[in-house]
């Protein structure tokens, strides 16, 4: 599993989903390979938090002047795309909530 496959860089929506997308695949083949890969519940764990805090922008709020460049505000988004990210939220949020809950809560993991 190569995690270093994930894009570096975020400009337009469609790059947004495919990086869930991916990150979605990634949470999903380490979820498989649990035999041959260690230490998966941390894996994913840092995967979601890197793809969410690191990869993806936050939204700017409507009206102000960096809303143009917004990946999230930048076009129309059909009724499809919706879904699909949709979708791969909930799916994130699963892979997020188990591995979360695999772990041992210890404080550096609470930080």
């Amino acid at each position: 599993i190569d995690m270093l496959q994930q894009p570096t860089r975020i400009s337009t929506l469609e790059d947004a989903v495919a990086a869930l997308r991916h990150c979605d695949r990634l949470c999903t083949l380490t979820a498989v390979q649990e035999h041959c890969v260690k230490n998966t519940s941390f894996l994913v764990v840092a995967l979601v938090q890197h793809t969410f805090t690191v990869l993806l922008p936050a939204p700017e709020p409507p009206g102000s002047p960096a809303a143009a460049r917004c990946v999230w505000q930048a076009a129309a988004v059909r009724y499809e795309t919706q879904l699909d990210v949709l979708l791969l939220l909930q799916r994130l949020t699963e892979h997020f909530a188990a591995a979360v809950f695999a772990v041992d809560h210890t404080r550096p993991i609470d930080a």
